[in-house]
């Protein structure tokens, strides 16, 4: 179980961790704002890839609106890893070489949505709800509560699009269900990891492996599996 500390303002928690755990939240928050917003071009060639099986609006409308999301939550993200580096941090140019869109075709987009989105956004929301249960911070509990919420959305859209394409396309049943099978046979997180370490960081919304792979298995246990499940019934 996570500890319970008390509340702190984000000055109050700043001030009372050393040098090495500063830099530690750094090097956490700054990966965050950069997985964000690497994702925004991740939803960006979405879009391209639902207007190449002419979906429906709305799933467009959910694309363009998760790469606006994303936006958002690598400014938070950078603004926390600032803070806790001492300097101003930002993204670097993205590197783009090759074929930005994948293989077009129903297959590899279905592949890919659900690898992705179904069991990726998934797992990253509970994640970061175990981080926010354990996070004391007034701040970091804000930005974490609006990152989840709107994640958890972005998940959504994914499953909307795999449910979408297989009732257009019941012949891709058979590649769902190679997308979902190391979900379905227990291979996503097969072993337990160490102990828990760096509890000090818990309320500052830092979860260590032990934490994140027991978010995972119970998040591949109560929805993904059963979902995915329903999917291919």
């Amino acid at each position: 179980m996570l500890g319970v500390p008390e509340i702190l303002s984000f000055e109050k928690a700043l001030t009372a961790l050393n040098d090495h755990q500063k830099q530690v939240m750094a090097k956490h928050w700054s990966e965050m704002a950069l997985s964000e917003h690497a994702s925004i071009g991740s939803f960006s060639s979405f879009s391209l890839q639902l207007l190449s099986l002419a979906a429906p609006p709305k799933f467009l409308d959910m694309a363009h609106q998760a790469a606006r999301d994303e936006i958002r939550h690598a400014q938070m993200c950078f603004a926390i890893a600032s803070d806790y580096a001492g300097e101003m941090l930002s993204p670097g140019p993205l590197p783009l070489k090759g074929d930005l869109l994948g293989e077009l075709t129903p297959e590899s987009i279905l592949f890919a949505t659900i690898q992705e989105g179904c069991i990726g956004e998934t797992l990253s929301a509970a994640e970061l709800e175990l981080a926010f249960k354990a996070a004391k911070v007034p701040r970091i509990q804000s930005t974490l509560r609006t990152i989840i919420e709107e994640e958890s959305v972005h998940a959504q859209l994914a499953w909307g699009v795999v449910q979408w394409l297989l009732n257009e396309k019941p012949n891709l049943k058979t590649t769902a269900q190679a997308a979902f099978e190391p979900v379905l046979t227990g291979q996503t997180n097969p072993c337990p990891p160490l102990q828990a370490q760096n509890e000090p960081l818990h309320a500052h919304g830092y979860l260590d492996s032990h934490h994140r792979w027991h978010a995972h298995r119970k998040a591949c246990r109560e929805i993904i599996r059963p979902a995915a499940l329903a999917l291919l019934r």
